[in-house]
């Protein structure tokens, strides 16, 4: 088995046990931002899953691997809007700026694919078809705005800590958050530069996939810690932040 299926296997299973525990407890609590995030993991699981059977079985380079690839980019724009509706749900509630910014972005995403699947372009390789920028400008933007804001809360909640207004994991919480957007963020790098050397090479090298998966495992594992710190690592935080006293 190779390195780069080996990291496609592991970030399937990594984000169907996170996006799964995610979903059940934003049900059980009515919890919004855990049932966001799990379903963005889950339909981040079923994209590699799609994307694993499209390029490494014999259905590459056939109809069906064409098919599985279209159906592959469906579940990634479905997890962006997972990721952008997130960002508005949790920093931007009442904000009408910001849900026409979750409209703009589903359009960009959900479009790009239609405009992509009228060009016949399956796999979204075609680096001359304005609707292939469109996708990767929009997904850029979703997660660079999740960056932006998870980034800009941390440094509001760690002053807020100074003055003993708020308790270490939950600084922690929304740091971890930030550190989960800082790597998807450098996933969609390696997807950019795939699209560019694939459109060039007609394929782009494996390590790319295997940095992918690498970097999307890390991502879910900093939610696993936001969501479900185990003890030891609560009693870590709170050493590394002791709590104000007055």
């Amino acid at each position: 088995m190779s390195f780069e299926v080996l990291t496609i296997y592991a970030v399937i299973v990594v984000n169907l046990l996170i996006g799964a525990r995610l979903v059940r407890n934003g049900f059980k609590d009515s919890a919004k931002p855990e049932l966001i995030l799990g379903w963005a993991l889950t339909c981040d699981a079923t994209e590699w899953l799609l994307w694993y059977l499209s390029a490494y079985t014999a259905a590459d380079g056939t109809s069906l691997g064409d098919a599985l690839g279209f159906f592959c980019r469906f579940f990634i724009a479905a997890t962006v809007c997972c990721l952008l509706w997130f960002t508005q749900a949790v920093f931007h509630t009442e904000s009408r700026l910001a849900r026409s910014m979750v409209a703009l972005g589903w359009l960009g995403m959900f479009g790009a694919l239609a405009g992509t699947a009228w060009e016949r372009d399956w796999h979204g390789y075609n680096a001359e078809s304005a609707w292939v920028w469109i996708e990767q400008i929009t997904q850029n933007c979703v997660y660079a705005w999740m960056l932006v804001e998870t980034g800009r809360y941390h440094l509001l909640l760690r002053k807020r800590l100074a003055l003993g207004l708020t308790e270490p994991l939950v600084v922690n919480r929304v740091l971890l958050w930030f550190v989960y957007a800082a790597w998807i963020f450098s996933v969609q790098g390696l997807v950019a530069l795939s699209v560019v050397i694939a459109n060039q090479e007609g394929a782009y090298p494996g390590i790319i996939d295997a940095g992918m998966a690498l970097f999307t495992v890390f991502s879910a594992i900093a939610l696993w810690l936001a969501f479900f710190p185990p003890r030891a690592y609560e009693n870590w935080v709170l050493s590394r932040y002791p709590a104000i006293e007055h």
